[in-house]
Parts: structure tokens; C-alpha cells; sequence
């Protein structure tokens, strides 16, 4: 029942079906998983890696090379470095810990994951602590092996396997250290692989405790360290990376109850920092994950979802014045900021709440202002149209006259770019980001039809003229249509 290291660099202990103490055992589930232990190594005849995967795997994953119709095995560069280590090993040479590592960077670099990737990646370490022990090869696995193993584990997409399996191998390097292999002690890395491991197969509670127990555990051991009492060793310390990988993955949560336990860790972070860990800081990603779970998640059915939305984006901004510029980067990033500010106003339209387009109108003004350090917040199209639709939906006496006012302002700022451009010698043509586009003017007369105000008739024709005005000049954006027309006749008919 267990999956043996029948390897050609280690086919002398293969037949030893009880390894000694301290060896790294296969995890108990992967029994039941259908695997083929016994891969041949990749030779002249095989270099297309088609017989490197077992047979059980053959009708899984099947990818064609379009040039020759063969077809491609994600494994073949792990399975080829690993019959480089045999190659070493049959010529009396002895690979190093480096030559290990390749190893397993190869199988960890496979996109996407794969079970039968972290089986081998597993295997091959269980094979380094084999050859060690009978003095084939000179250093055992140390800190950087396991972690990698546990890295390819995480992104195995195997849940029932994966973080248990990752928790075996974490308390095998504690034994491992605590015996002698002072190389072998795990580190933040490890820690986070394991965490991640457990966060992102669908484990979350799981990799949330393991993440609160290293909290306390550090906190408690700087406590006694504080009353004179040092420890032997000081237990890991969590970084940004541990808080963020468990907050996304509760924001991610299919539940409703998602978003407040990822609050909850975000809390505790900001308390873990504040406690004198001035590095464990948040980002951007620590708002925007629980913003989008209120806004566009499994979050956002909930009565006052807007509500902690919006609770949390004045956190943010607040917080990055007070100096967290990482909330807000300046720079080119994975997280566009301006996301977060429009999801948070359609959240408040999409349920129609009468305070839609106050929210729109304060959020646009604080893009307004932070836009000056921070590029991606300057306000565009897509960030006006979210704030008109606020007005649009909010139903209030005002709102007609509020939307027309931000399609001056757009139209004001399209004017003034075509100014600059015409007076610039320069061949590039600067365009604005607040062009106004049909649905612009659409949402503007959703918004005085809506309104309770006795300008509603005016109001709504006035918008169909600077619509008409806009289109005459050269914006072929702001073409009227049949939906403008029919706004202002219909609210023409609800007046005698």
C-alpha cells in the first residue's frame, strides 16, 4: 500500500518495505487515489515523454503538439531532470542538494498543478532522505526541499489530500529539526505553503487556525520575552502573506458568512501590526477581496452589505492618508483600485437605496483627490457612469439636477483636453477619460424620470440637447437614440 521509491537512482532500497524512524511517509488518503507508482525514466526511445506517466493517467490532461500530432506530458521536464540524477548516480557521482531543488522547481513551475506532480515532487524527497541515509548522497533534504513539495501539494487541486498532507510533512521537519537536521527547520515560507495549502483546497478554517495559532504563539513568546523569560527558539512569525492568502480565500467563500470571518482576520491583523510588527502591514489585495465578497460575491444578498462595503473602503482611504501607500499603489498592479470605488456605489444603486447617489457623489470626489498620487483613480468614464447610475437609481428630489451637473463637468473636461490638443504640436492626441457616451445621457434622464421634481420634463429635454450638441461637434460616442427620444416623451405624458 505504499507508494515505494522505485526510482533507478534508488532501486536498492525499494525492496525495504518499512523504512526507519524519521523518514517522510506517503500521506494515508493517497491510498485511495489511482496513481501508477512505477513511471519508466525517460530514454532515446521515449523522448516525446509519452510512457513517462502510468498507465492509469494515460486518457487524462491529453495536449497534442500541432507539428508532430504527440502528445505533450506536463511531467516530461521533471521525469527528464530525474533521469539526469540517475545518470549521476550510475557514474559514482553524487548530485547535490542543488541538483535536487532543479528537480523539484520543475515540477512546481507546471501551470495550474497537477496531483500526479506533487506525488512525484513528493516522491522525489522522500528518495533524497533515502539516499542520505545510506550515504549515496551527501546533504539531506533541508527547509527549501520540503517547502517546494508543499508548494506543488497546494496546487494539486486534490482537497481531500492536499493541506493534511502538507501538515504531515510540516510536523516531519519539526521532528526532523528537533532530531539533529538543524537546516531542516521550517520557515515562513513553509508555513505559508502549508496555510496555502489547506486555503486553497477548500480548507479555510483550517488554514485560519493554523494562522491565529502562529499569532499566538509569537505574540505569546514575545510576552515572555518582555518579563525576561527567553525561549530556545522563537516561533515563526506570520507575514502579509499569511493574513492575505486566508482573507481571500474567506471573501471567496461561497457563504454569506465569508466576508465577516475574512473581516475578522483583517482585524487581527491590523492589531498583530499595530503590537509592534510594523512589516505585517496590509495592501491593497486585504480590502479588495472582502469589498468584492459585499459587492459582487456571495456577500452581497445581505441587508447591509453596501453598508460594510463602504465601511471598509473609508477604512481604506483613511488608512492610505495616514500614510499606507501600499492600499493605493501608484504603480501598474494585478488589483485596479478604481474597482473597489464602483463596485461599492453599484452595490448601493443595484438595490435602488436612496443614499445611492450621495455615495457615487462622495466617492467620485475622493478619486477626484487621491487621483493626483494615484494614477488609476483619476476619474473616467467607467467611474461616472457607475456615479450617474447612483443617481439615477436613488429616486431623489435632486437627482436629475445632480447627474446633469457631472455631465457638464465631463463635458467641460472633454473640451479642455481638445483644447490642449489642439494648441500641442506633439503627433500623439491626448483624449479625455471622461468622454460621455450615450448611456451617459440615458442614465442622466433615468434620473430626473425618476425624480420627484417638478423640472423632471425640462430637465430630462435638456439632457437630450446637450446630447444632440455633444454628437454635432465630433463625438460619435453620444449619438442620440431612440431610448433618448422616448425618455423625454414618456416623461412629457405624466404631465396633463
Amino acid at each position: 500500500g505504499m507508494l515505494t521509491m522505485d526510482r533507478a537512482w534508488d532501486r536498492d532500497d525499494a525492496d525495504n518495505a518499512h523504512p526507519p524512524d524519521n523518514r517522510l511517509l506517503l500521506p494515508k488518503k493517497a491510498h485511495r487515489i489511482t496513481f501508477h507508482s512505477r513511471h519508466a525514466l525517460p530514454s532515446e526511445e521515449h523522448c516525446d515523454g509519452s510512457s513517462i506517466v502510468g498507465n492509469n493517467n494515460k486518457n487524462k490532461n491529453k495536449k497534442y503538439n500541432k507539428k508532430n500530432n504527440q502528445k505533450f506530458n506536463p511531467l516530461y521536464a521533471g521525469r527528464a531532470a530525474e533521469s539526469v540524477l540517475s545518470r549521476m548516480l550510475a557514474n559514482s557521482h553524487r548530485p547535490d542538494s542543488y541538483a535536487f531543488a532543479s528537480v523539484l522547481n520543475s515540477y512546481q513551475r507546471i501551470p495550474n498543478g497537477r496531483l500526479d506532480a506533487a506525488l512525484a515532487a513528493d516522491a522525489v524527497v522522500r528518495g533524497m532522505e533515502s539516499l542520505h541515509l545510506h550515504g549515496k548522497i551527501d546533504e539531506p533534504p533541508d527547509v527549501f526541499h520540503y517547502t517546494m513539495v508543499c508548494a506543488c501539494w497546494s496546487r494539486s487541486g486534490h482537497g481531500a489530500v492536499a493541506g493534511e498532507r502538507c501538515s504531515e510533512i510540516l510536523s516531519h521537519m519539526t521532528e526532523r529539526a528537533q532530531g539533529g537536521f538543524e537546516r531542516v527547520k521550517p520557515n515562513i515560507r513553509t508555513f505559508n505553503a502549508v496555510i496555502d495549502s489547506h486555503a486553497y483546497n477548500g480548507r479555510v478554517a483550517e488554514a485560519e487556525d493554523m494562522l491565529l495559532s502562529m499569532v499566538d504563539n509569537y505574540e505569546s513568546s514575545a510576552a515572555r520575552s518582555m518579563d525576561g523569560i527567553e525561549d530556545d527558539q522563537l516561533p515563526v512569525r506570520p507575514d502579509s502573506f499569511s493574513f492575505n492568502t486566508v482573507i481571500q480565500q474567506w471573501a471567496r467563500a461561497r457563504t454569506p458568512e465569508g466576508g465577516r470571518r475574512a473581516e475578522r482576520i483583517l482585524d487581527r491583523m491590523l492589531e498583530f501590526h499595530h503590537n509592534g510588527n510594523a512589516d505585517v502591514r496590509p495592501d491593497e489585495r486585504s480590502f479588495a477581496y472582502i469589498i468584492y465578497h459585499f459587492t459582487k460575491g456571495a456577500g452581497r444578498m445581505a441587508p447591509d452589505a453596501p453598508d460594510r462595503a463602504l465601511k471598509l473602503l473609508r477604512r481604506m482611504i483613511r488608512m492610505f492618508r495616514q500614510g499606507y501607500k501600499e492600499l493605493l499603489p501608484a504603480y501598474d498592479n494585478r488589483t485596479n483600485p478604481i474597482f473597489a470605488f464602483t463596485s461599492v456605489i453599484d452595490a448601493h444603486s443595484v438595490l435602488r437605496r436612496p443614499d445611492a447617489g450621495m455615495v457615487g457623489d462622495e466617492l467620485l470626489d475622493a478619486m477626484t483627490k487621491l487621483g493626483d498620487s494615484v494614477d488609476a483613480l483619476k476619474p473616467n468614464t467607467y467611474a461616472c457612469l457607475s456615479v450617474l447610475y447612483g443617481w439615477s437609481s436613488c429616486g431623489s428630489v435632486d437627482a436629475g439636477e445632480r447627474a446633469t451637473e457631472l455631465l457638464r463637468k465631463m463635458e467641460e473636461d472633454m473640451a479642455d483636453v481638445a483644447a490642449r490638443t489642439w494648441n500641442c504640436e506633439e503627433e500623439e492626441e491626448e483624449t479625455s477619460r471622461m468622454r460621455t457616451t450615450q448611456r451617459c445621457y440615458i442614465l442622466a434622464q433615468t434620473a430626473w424620470a425618476r425624480s420627484p421634481s417638478e423640472r423632471k420634463a425640462e430637465g430630462a429635454l435638456e439632457v437630450l440637447e446637450m446630447m444632440e450638441a455633444n454628437y454635432a461637434i465630433g463625438n460619435m460616442d453620444a449619438k442620440p437614440t431612440v431610448q433618448a427620444y422616448s425618455m423625454v416623451r414618456s416623461v412629457l405624458n405624466l404631465f396633463p
